[in-house]
């Protein structure tokens, strides 16, 4: 767990790189660079900027201007933070986002397909159909289950 130091300089820095980024940087194209989050080493000298773009066709481009730019931020950094060293700077680019899009995409297929229930409900498939007797998936829940019905009696 990171101490709440830590959490405060990572807050501190996404803040500041997002204020610089706003106002200090003379390329138009990181107008549209967002901070996600900013992990910083226990050590304080190094942190780890993750970004995301608006125009994912510029992500590959914008991260090489801001990996050009990631010195000049550092000195902004030094002279704006209460820091004794400011932290390297490290981007890269946030996978999060679209990875969550890509998930949603294929549930919606599933749902489309009838993969999945109409209502969402993604245990529909392993429901037990009738005549069925159930069977315990593993051998800790059929050893749970005997336990319960000796409690019962």
């Amino acid at each position: 767990m990171a101490s709440r130091r830590i959490e405060r300089v990572s807050a501190q820095l996404r803040r500041e790189l997002a204020q610089l980024l706003l106002t200090q940087s003379k390329d138009v194209r990181l107008n549209q660079v967002q901070i996600t989050e900013v992990k910083v080493t226990p050590d304080l000298q190094q942190a780890s900027v993750y970004w995301v773009c608006l125009d994912p066709a510029l992500s590959k481009t914008l991260g090489r201007v801001l990996g050009n730019a990631a010195g000049f931020m550092r000195t902004e950094l030094a002279q704006r933070l209460a820091l004794r060293v400011a932290p390297k700077l490290l981007f890269r680019h946030d996978e999060a986002p679209e990875t969550g899009r890509k998930m949603e995409q294929l549930l919606s297929e599933l749902r489309a397909t009838g993969g999945m229930g109409a209502d969402g409900d993604e245990d529909e498939p392993f429901r037990q159909q009738e005549g069925e007797t159930a069977q315990a998936p593993n051998r800790q829940e059929a050893l749970d289950g005997e336990d319960l019905e000796s409690a019962e009696a």
